[in-house]
């Protein structure tokens, strides 16, 4: 038996509609690794729900989400990876008397992080936060000589950090300004030893008592839960450093 030209060109037109139509498409191969998702609530040390703006980010990824009022937040279409989770309250959870710490500023290798595998559907993940204590340094600047800052960072005339544990350096950002000075702030964790560092390269600045300082100057601080508040931290912008 002998098969016409006419007859194969027939046979193959009829089957590879077939073929391709069992075959997975491309939209549905590229869709596949976004098939997990990340559920659960944001938790203060009491175990209290607490609203917050969660971020979760993994290689290539980054997303965020606004917590229900009861803490509770949802990721989905997620890829497969490991995510570092984080959390920063949001009014009216966070007041100024008793704020909360920033997790997503204060990052090390023992935060939290949660393994997502390929179309898993992981619930109930506590992001825990806890509130800390609000260190407040004081930067007179009664001549004026400071440069305005770029919004809320202080800039290069004067530095201002704070080194925790992890021995990563946090700026501190201006919270208020005045014809006088100006605040900076940050929440720190309770009963955990930090280092502030205050540099001007620019500027001779004093300390509380008008003693001249170095260039670099260094202040031990812990904040206890239950112990006094701290010494507040005030230096003075005096006059400008002799350049070489």
């Amino acid at each position: 038996m002998q098969i016409s030209p006419t007859s194969l060109v027939l046979t193959l037109a009829t089957l590879i509609p077939i073929a391709y139509a069992q075959s997975p498409t491309l939209s549905s191969v590229a869709a596949a690794p976004f098939s997990a998702s990340l559920s659960g609530s944001v938790r203060d040390e009491s175990s209290l729900p607490v609203e917050a703006t969660v971020t979760i980010f993994t290689q290539g990824l980054r997303r965020q989400a606004v917590t229900a009022s009861n803490g509770t937040f949802l990721f989905p279409s997620l890829k497969t990876g490991k995510y570092a989770i984080c959390a920063v309250p949001t009014a009216p959870a966070a007041t100024a008397q008793n704020p909360f710490v920033d997790s997503c500023l204060w990052q090390d290798r023992t935060s939290l992080q949660v393994p997502l595998a390929p179309g898993q559907n992981r619930q109930g993940v506590i992001v825990p936060v806890r509130h800390g204590y609000p260190l407040h340094i004081r930067v007179n600047d009664p001549a004026a000589l400071l440069p305005a800052p770029l919004g809320k960072i202080a800039g290069n005339h004067l530095a201002i950090h704070v080194i925790g544990p992890s021995g990563i350096a946090q700026p501190v950002l201006i919270s208020n300004r005045d014809p006088k000075g100006r605040d900076h702030l940050i929440v720190t964790p309770y009963d955990t030893p930090h280092k502030v560092l205050i540099h001007s390269s620019t500027f001779i600045l004093k300390d509380a008592t008008g003693r001249d300082l170095d260039p670099t100057v260094t202040f031990n601080v812990t904040a206890s839960r239950t112990g006094p508040p701290l010494s507040p931290i005030t230096v003075s912008v005096d006059r400008p450093r002799p350049q070489p």
